[in-house]
């Protein structure tokens, strides 16, 4: 059984009780109160249920990225701080399970069939344009070169690109599609996710979910003096846009992020 978290259940009764005002202060200027209260709340519950469903599906979505996010962290800590032999090994096996026939030869992985070189270069320095090189001197001719590492800088890119199509760099993603498809993942430990640092200026902090409230505050301020400023249409107008501002933002805005 799944577990959710309190804010969850706290945006689901954010969303039935903005729905509720929004609907309650616009038909009370058109109906009886009795009615208009039972049509408020009718119209918040029915709101609500899609309301929920969506609010859960959005977390489990998060939920699925971020602890998809921590085990390529760890996957990645993991490589960059092990041996050269137990990454060659890792990935020699890989290449087993998926019905390959690898050889070591030369320091990397040969593959005859796809006629190509592997070479493992993970660790925690980047890989440099001598690495490159070093490895495209010890495949033969005809053999491609294929190099998996963590990430490679634009310079290393561009030389290896000088090489006609014969060097392959691969970056962590693709090395963990490789081990993950072959059943081959090592054993992972918790690794802490990099760090991300804010922009100065950004947009998006207006759509960030705890400005709803914010948004909710001017919204029943709004609607508060409609009930006694002669120009009511203006509050009106102003506190349910203030409020329809809250919700979606409640529902699609951004989470904060942890510095």
């Amino acid at each position: 059984m799944k577990k959710y978290s309190v804010p969850l259940f706290i945006d689901i009764i954010f969303s039935f009780f903005v729905c509720f005002i929004l609907v309650f202060v616009i038909l009370s200027y058109y109906i009886p109160r009795p009615y208009c209260f039972v049509i408020s709340v009718s119209a918040a519950i029915f709101f609500t249920v899609f309301a929920a469903k969506f609010l859960k599906s959005k977390q489990d979505k998060l939920n699925e990225k971020s602890k998809n996010q921590e085990l390529f962290a760890s996957f990645l800590f993991k490589l960059n701080s092990s041996a050269a032999k137990e990454n060659a090994d890792l990935f020699f096996n890989a290449f087993k399970n998926l019905g390959e026939t690898p050889q070591k030869l030369r320091g990397g992985i040969f593959i005859k069939d796809r006629g190509e070189m592997t070479f493992v270069k993970f660790s925690l320095s980047e890989v440099q344009k001598k690495d490159v090189f070093h490895a495209v001197n010890l495949a033969d001719k005809q053999t491609k070169v294929v190099i998996y590492s963590e990430s490679f800088s634009q310079e290393v890119v561009c030389f290896a690109s000088r090489f006609n199509g014969k060097v392959s760099l691969k970056d962590g993603k693709a090395a963990f599609d490789l081990l993950k498809k072959a059943n081959a993942l090592p054993e992972l430990k918790d690794a802490p996710l990099p760090e991300k640092k804010k922009p100065t200026s950004d947009f998006s902090r207006l759509i960030n979910k705890k400005r709803a409230k914010n948004y909710l505050f001017f919204g029943l301020t709004f609607l508060f003096f409609s009930y006694f400023a002669p120009f009511k249409l203006y509050y009106i107008i102003f506190g349910a846009t203030f409020l329809v501002l809250s919700l979606v933002v409640k529902l699609f805005g951004k989470e904060e992020k942890q510095s």
